[in-house]
């Protein structure tokens, strides 16, 4: 938690205005690396996911898999948004960003 918080106040004004807990599905983690690509810059995601293949530019059918300061993060794309959308079960806001 201490990282997200620290990644969203250091972030552009009005990019991340609120923390949220989004509980899912059980096997959308699953479903996530089902269709994710790693990142191909990062060294620790190619150790930890080099069963994946690395994401390519403008590929928007892909979950992006990254290792960002030891913690495993996924960016949703345009072609999974909907995918993710359909496995919340619940959102809580955990905390505004200020």
């Amino acid at each position: 938690m201490a990282w997200v918080e620290d990644y969203a106040r250091h972030s552009k004004a009005g990019r991340y205005d609120y923390i949220l807990a989004i509980t899912t599905d059980r096997g959308t983690l699953d479903w996530m690396l089902s269709v994710g690509k790693r990142h191909a810059g990062s060294k620790p995601a190619q150790m930890d996911f080099a069963f994946l293949p690395i994401l390519t530019k403008g590929e928007q059918n892909a979950v992006h898999v990254k290792v960002q300061n030891e913690v495993v993060t996924y960016g949703l794309r345009a072609g999974t948004v909907d995918g993710f959308n359909q496995r919340i079960q619940q959102i809580k806001v955990v905390r505004e960003v200020v």
